[in-house]
């Protein structure tokens, strides 16, 4: 596991008995978390603004309302809680946000990542109709809407705006539909595993029929027209290519009879060497 840090250092808990050992205080902690609280107490982790001092993870401001936050928190490194989420995507993404499911209770998810905790208990073939609604076009649909464009074509979702994407409501539906569903997501994934990536438009291209079965079922059950579905797809298309267009290299400006250009793109910082905050977190890990 390779961990960001620059911003706060946590210590991601993998059982409840950990939780209440810490109630105890720190020192009831197993030695290798606190061997890590104190990584998180000696090193400079966090980023900064230029012209300002190096911090380390105890100095964020995070850390310190933690600190002071005894009622929800026993100290700075504390999560304060850990939640299974079964669904969870990119926060930013340069095509399309891919939803997946988490079969990995002891998998920790950073800030890099958006995650879903359904409202109610659902059956496995209920969680991936769901994933089949958030990876279809009409689902994609709400997030071109709902999501913020940034630079370099590249759309991105916070808490509030994954919020509003909406998805079909497994438990008013007929369980053939929602099985129907499910075993195309199903299929969705196995061709995506089958291509290796669905990162590239040429992957994507090979994934859009399963894709259209999704849609046109997702249709059926709402009682979308055919006209209106095709209205959809083809917004979605165009927010997806005036978003991808971005990233085509702009030609630079020159003057004319002159030959240098007036704009020439800035030069690379050469890169840090490693140090102790760019070091695997699995040393702490028995």
């Amino acid at each position: 596991m390779q961990g960001d840090l620059r911003g706060v250092l946590y210590v991601v808990l993998k059982r409840d008995p950990y939780l209440r050992e810490g109630e105890k205080g720190r020192n009831s902690l197993p030695q290798r978390v606190k061997e890590f609280i104190r990584w998180g107490e000696t090193t400079e982790l966090v980023r900064v603004k230029s012209g300002e001092e190096p911090k380390t993870a105890i100095e964020s401001m995070a850390s310190i309302s933690r600190e002071k936050d005894k009622k929800h928190f026993f100290g700075w490194y504390d999560l304060g809680g850990v939640l299974i989420a079964p669904i969870f995507a990119s926060r930013r993404a340069q095509y399309h946000h891919r939803f997946v499911v988490s079969k990995n209770p002891d998998l920790a998810i950073d800030d890099g990542f958006i995650t879903f905790i359904p409202r109610e208990e659902l059956s496995e073939t209920q969680l991936t109709t769901v994933l089949a609604c958030l990876n279809s076009d009409i689902g994609r649909f709400f997030v071109e809407i709902y999501g913020r464009s940034t630079g370099g074509g590249v759309i991105e979702l916070d808490d509030k705006s994954a919020g509003k994407i909406p998805t079909l409501n497994c438990k008013k539906i007929l369980d053939k539909e929602t099985k129907v569903l499910s075993g195309l997501f199903n299929k969705l994934e196995a061709e995506t595993r089958l291509i290796g990536e669905a990162e590239t438009q040429e992957s994507l291209a090979r994934l859009q029929p399963i894709l259209d079965e999704i849609d046109m079922k997702i249709a059926e059950i709402l009682g979308l027209k055919a006209a209106l579905l095709e209205k959809i797809k083809e917004i979605v298309r165009f927010f997806f290519e005036r978003r991808v267009s971005r990233t085509e290299k702009a030609s630079p400006e020159s003057v004319k009879g002159e030959e240098e250009p007036r704009i020439t793109p800035p030069k690379k910082m050469k890169k840090k060497e490693k140090g102790m905050a760019d070091k695997q977190l699995t040393r702490w890990i028995e």
